[in-house]
């Protein structure tokens, strides 16, 4: 089986120069663009009207083997590539096109499922499967981006142009890795469910912040005097980028058994969440006495956890049929889910040793187009994340108990939930 669709949505951008509701001048842009242009040899890539465009590419390929009475295979393969234009006007702030960029998405993922029955009473699903997610924001020129607060004094106009800051070093590298296996055995009344299931996950993350310089310029005026009011800067050290390589491994088994009218279900789950590498190390924070207060150090990661996720669940049809049914059911135990690894990831890219950052005020400012490096009045202390060696991933307690009934035709359920973070 193949399928593929091909989907273009284009709608009409507003508030851009033309369109009587945008309060910014044609004469105006004409010079902003010029002067950006003789700073850049870009002129901003337009301001009039444009198409703000959505597309998407997606494939699904499967195959299906019936290879023998006992076994079925199946492999399908998907593919998405998408597009999204990032670009909004409003009647008072007027964003030149090139101002604008493409939040692009392609994704690659495969994956096989072999099921078996050995058995009248065994029963087995094997599932292997890879997927590769690539994100990324592309853009017209990679030039400075430029904020005028106000086209003339007391006016409450705004225009933007150049490369947007936080679109010109941006970009998202996933793999993932599953590998699972559900053995089911059928034993008299008991029906028994054994098995596995894993992923491995590595991302390589850049996002540089105003890679190519940010300034700020208090009016149109100032902009054509080049006296910028604040100048704002993210410079790599090295290689910006970087990597976070993690697991969950997890092993289960329950049972469910019916004893006349009566269902009951319990087990147990278990999850390590496991990573691999660890953060680039900042010999300066770790020193410094904060660091020794709490403990904590950039090229520390947390220690690896078994979860445990114990689970109990009963289903009573006390009136099973009949002009009235009625059911009693209910449940408890602990959940832990998918592990949110992303929460960690702020340790990887803030140990403040693959960026440094500049904010720079009046005089400071160096000459349009030239990095700073030193210069007075900087604020270069980096952000820095690190976590607690001692640090649990999330899990949640739960408990229901609920009366299902059938009267004349209807049907009432009476639920009530509990709920309890045990580490959040």
């Amino acid at each position: 089986f193949v399928n593929a669709e091909n989907s273009t949505n284009l709608s009409p951008s507003a508030y851009h120069i033309g369109d009587p509701n945008c309060k910014v001048a044609e004469q105006d842009a004409i010079t902003i663009a010029n002067h950006y242009n003789s700073l850049t040899g870009y002129d901003g890539g337009g301001y009039g009207s444009r198409n703000i465009e959505r597309r998407s590419t997606s494939i699904l390929a499967r195959v299906d083997w019936h290879i023998s009475d006992k076994h079925n295979l199946a492999v399908r393969y998907n593919f998405l590539d998408a597009g999204k234009d990032e670009y909004v006007n409003s009647a008072s702030t007027l964003l030149f096109h090139g101002s604008g960029y493409t939040s692009v998405s392609t994704t690659h993922s495969v994956m096989a499922e072999l099921d078996s029955r050995f058995s009248s009473s065994v029963f087995n699903s094997l599932r292997a499967g890879y997927t590769r997610v690539i994100d990324g924001r592309d853009t017209d020129a990679m030039t400075p981006f430029v904020t005028i607060d106000r086209i003339r004094d007391g006016e409450k106009t705004a225009v933007k142009i150049g490369t947007d800051g936080m679109a010109c070093s941006n970009s998202l590298v996933q793999n993932s890795i599953t590998l699972s296996d559900y053995l089911s055995i059928n034993k008299g009344s008991h029906n028994i469910t054994v098995g596995t299931h894993n992923e491995i996950f590595t991302a390589k993350v850049l996002f540089v912040s105003n890679a190519n310089g940010a300034y700020t310029y208090d009016t149109m005026a100032d902009f054509l005097a080049s006296k910028p009011s604040m100048f704002q800067q993210t410079i790599p050290i090295g290689d910006a980028s970087t990597r976070i390589n993690t697991a969950q491994f997890g092993l289960f088994a329950q049972d469910e058994v019916w004893i006349n009218n009566f269902q009951l279900t319990y087990g147990v789950r278990a999850d390590i969440p496991v990573i691999f590498n660890t953060p680039r190390e900042n010999s300066t924070f770790n020193s410094h006495e904060i660091a020794q207060k709490y403990g904590v150090a950039t090229n520390s990661k947390p220690k690896s956890h078994i979860l445990l996720s114990p689970r109990v669940g009963f289903k009573w049809y006390a009136v099973p049929s009949g002009d009235v049914a009625l059911t009693l059911r209910g449940g408890a135990g602990v959940f832990t889910g998918r592990i949110p690894f992303v929460w960690i990831t702020n340790c990887y890219s803030n140990t403040g040793m693959t960026q440094t950052g500049y904010t720079l005020y009046g005089e400071n400012i160096p000459p349009f187009g030239v990095s700073p490096s030193g210069t007075a009045g900087t604020s270069a202390n980096p952000v820095i994340y690190v976590a607690d060696r001692k640090f649990r991933m999330p899990q949640t307690f739960k408990a229901n108990l609920a009366l299902e009934t059938t009267f004349k035709g209807w049907k009432m359920t009476l639920e009530g939930i509990y709920a309890k973070s045990i580490n959040d």
